[in-house]
């Protein structure tokens, strides 16, 4: 059974407008007081495999999964993270952040990666969600290459013996720093242990098996002008 794992339970008010958009497009409803944004791009070109594998860069875009993992391959020891940005442009800059989740779903068996059958493998396959802080380009990003990021505000899953988990993440405080430093340089996900054969494997929005499960923000917000009047 997929589980959702509810880092903090949030109510999102029904009323309001509700803006969907799976790649570039958006549809509206008429609004009293809130907003939602769905952010779930397909083919995002901010989303990034950060990949060392021995003494080499071995970074990719375009994968069909965000493959958060230490594994190895012939025997040589390998670390992926994923760095994963979304756009930002739709919201107002002194929009009133009220909530923000993080939707990160479990790629299903048989995985590309990993023991290429299940997404959670390991003794200790926690992971972390970060604050990117450095600005980074595809290409530029690299394992010698990668941006900074912040422990502000960090979300920590925990071990999971799960085979698949989807994650609903709260993400609000990293959103309102995001958006009120001007400085949306997205996140990084990355095991929070990254010893051999623990994975965390999630679909990203490049897979053509499941582009329904690709990667989704959700924020709701309020205009600071409608609050004026």
């Amino acid at each position: 059974m997929k589980l959702f794992l509810l880092i903090t339970a949030l109510t999102l008010s029904l009323a309001g407008t509700f803006a969907i958009i799976p790649t570039a497009k958006k549809t509206t409803v008429s609004s009293q007081k809130d907003t939602t944004v769905i952010l779930a791009p397909l083919k995002n070109t901010s989303e990034v495999n950060i990949i060392g594998i021995g003494r080499r860069d071995d970074t990719r875009k375009d994968n069909p999964d965000i493959a958060v993992e230490a594994w190895t391959q012939n025997d040589i020891p390998y670390t992926v993270r994923g760095a994963i940005k979304f756009d930002f442009s739709l919201i107002p800059e002194d929009a009133l952040i009220k909530s923000a989740r993080l939707y990160l779903y479990s790629y299903p068996s048989p995985t590309l990666n990993g023991n290429l059958e299940n997404a959670n493998v390991g003794n200790n396959n926690g992971i972390v969600v970060q604050r990117i802080t450095d600005d980074w380009q595809i290409p530029g990003i690299s394992w010698f290459n990668q941006p900074r990021t912040t422990r502000k505000d960090e979300i920590k899953v925990p071990h999971t013996s799960t085979p698949e988990l989807d994650l609903e993440l709260n993400v609000p405080k990293q959103v309102r720093a995001m958006i009120s430093e001007k400085r949306n340089y997205g996140f990084m996900i990355r095991l929070q242990k990254e010893r051999i054969y623990n994975s965390r494997i999630f679909v990203s929005s490049h897979s053509p098996a499941y582009p329904g499960k690709r990667p989704k923000l959700e924020i709701v917000y309020e205009d600071k002008t409608s609050m004026d009047h």
